[in-house]
């Protein structure tokens, strides 16, 4: 628990830091011993923790619990990052008015944009995909299956190009405008100055198929 407490207060600070104050609805925690426990509790797949706003649960696993209290480096950044990665779609939820105005990509971008630390991950190769076709979480979903492809890990280095190129007041900027357009697209670009296509053209299609 000291462990999940210390975690807890980073992801606090981060969101606090990225989005600002913003007034949270009370959430339960569930910590599961197992993780096909976990699985079986939401209707989601192949998870290793979730966020539910409608139910304001957010749990997880500590399934490796040896090796994250031994301070075992993969272990221990695995978990925090799951910890991260779900408080940040807590906090995304009570911030704005309808999470479904913003792409899924988006939404995940921002969760693994907070979870992930910069020194711990390289910039693989991976076969991209349309933002058009990470909108929905129907599309999410597929894409996740897909061999060569990595919807986090391509959503998570948009966030880096966008806050790398226009700092991280972006994402916050994007966020306030869309609230008070209600379309995300027509946000996007006011802020940032490029369409998804052109985004595309300029990051996406710096991969090779």
């Amino acid at each position: 628990m000291p462990l999940t407490k210390e975690t807890l207060d980073l992801a606090i600070a981060k969101n606090e830091k990225l989005f600002g104050e913003v007034r949270l609805a009370p959430v339960d925690l569930l910590v599961f011993e197992d993780l096909k426990e976990l699985r079986g509790f939401s209707e989601l797949e192949n998870i290793d923790g979730f966020y539910s706003d409608f139910d304001k649960v957010l749990a997880f696993h500590n399934s490796n619990k040896e090796l994250i209290l031994a301070k075992d480096k993969i272990a221990l950044y695995a978990f925090q990052k799951m910890l991260l990665h779900e408080y940040t779609h807590y906090v995304f939820s009570q911030k704005v008015q309808n999470p479904a105005t913003y792409p899924i990509w988006f939404i995940e971008g921002i969760a693994e944009y907070v979870g992930t630390d910069p020194n711990e991950v390289s910039f693989p190769y991976f076969e991209k995909i349309s933002f058009e076709q990470l909108t929905s979480s129907e599309q999410w979903q597929e894409a996740r299956t897909l061999v060569m492809s990595d919807p986090y890990l391509q959503s998570y280095y948009t966030f880096e190009f966008l806050t790398t190129n226009y700092e991280e007041q972006v994402i916050r900027e994007i966020i306030d405008l869309v609230e008070e357009t209600q379309d995300f697209e027509e946000s996007f670009t006011e802020v940032t100055g490029l369409t998804l296509h052109e985004l595309e053209k300029i990051f996406l299609n710096s991969y090779k198929n």
